[in-house]
């Protein structure tokens, strides 16, 4: 019987590097009506949001908490707050909630759900708690936001502990709670995203790359072949376009980045996309790329 993975230590984690973190130029405190409109409508268009909410802590016996008074939505490139003391907020915090169509995943996800469904009066639906994907892989630990940067990224994510238990229904936050609050949604939300791409042992696979190379599991060499890369590019390019889109008119065209690692180099190298490494899931076309890669589908797969 196999052995259950273990979460890296505190030690381990103290020895990575840094996680790339949301700033305040990409947090979003959502305040007024057209703040609150145009959050919603970036929200509604993704499929998948990070998500978690933010209480003030109780700390006497019996004392129920009367959260959350924080909820936060985030997207690949913002991450949006929204203070429940403000009741224009509700009406559309509520909704995003009660979506089915919008995936919400955070960890640790329990008491949030009991206290929104004391507020808002119904449970939220379409949520995961990333915590059981790590279950599921063996981890015999309630794996945190923390562990998991750490198993998945091989980063250390900061968290203050001051934050933690500072007073989340002050109307005005500090910029610590804000980076805090907005982080623990958009790294869910990447962290999701890159279990996505990956095999269904890939959680105890991405661990072990900190290990001795005796330790791992060597991978199997393909048989080797010749091939007209030329042509793979193009094709490949071709198909970018397929999956192509952007969020706004003034946004550059981006497409999902399901494809050869080696050929996304190769194109990124000839100035047709951004450099594909990150934790983003799409690249992001030159404006060049994009109309060759849009000349090259409609050569080969325009229906004639």
């Amino acid at each position: 019987m196999p052995d259950r993975p273990v979460p890296p230590t505190k030690e381990e984690i103290a020895a990575l590097p840094p996680f790339e973190r949301l700033e305040l130029d990409r947090i979003r405190v959502v305040a007024t009506r057209e703040e609150i409109d145009e959050a919603f409508a970036e929200l509604s268009r993704c499929k998948v949001v990070g998500f978690d909410t933010e209480s003030r802590p109780t700390f006497r016996k019996g004392q129920i908490s009367d959260g959350p008074h924080l909820v936060q939505f985030s997207t690949n490139e913002r991450a949006y707050l929204f203070q429940l003391h403000r009741q224009e907020c509700h009406e559309v915090v509520g909704a995003l909630l009660n979506s089915t169509e919008i995936t919400k995943v955070g960890f640790g996800l329990g008491s949030d759900r009991t206290h929104l469904t004391r507020k808002f009066g119904a449970e939220p639906k379409g949520v995961l708690d990333l915590t059981s994907l790590f279950k599921k892989q063996g981890y015999r630990n309630v794996i945190g936001v923390k562990s998991a940067v750490a198993i998945v990224f091989q980063q250390r994510f900061s968290k203050s502990g001051r934050a933690t238990t500072s007073n989340w229904a002050n109307e005005r936050l500090t910029v610590q709670q804000l980076i805090y609050a907005a982080n623990d949604a958009y790294a869910a939300l990447l962290i999701y995203q890159a279990l996505e791409d990956r095999p269904t042992d890939a959680l105890v696979a991405v661990h072990d790359e900190g290990k001795g190379s005796a330790e791992r599991s060597q991978p199997v060499a393909k048989e080797p072949m010749e091939f007209d890369t030329d042509k793979i590019d193009q094709d490949v390019l071709a198909l970018l376009f397929l999956t192509s889109f952007r969020e706004r008119p003034e946004y550059s065209w981006r497409a999902w980045k399901s494809q050869d690692w080696d050929v996304l180099d190769r194109l990124h190298k000839q100035g047709l996309i951004y450099d594909p490494k990150g934790k983003a899931k799409s690249i992001v076309f030159t404006e060049e790329g994009f109309q060759k890669a849009k000349a090259l589908f409609e050569a080969k797969y325009r229906a004639r």
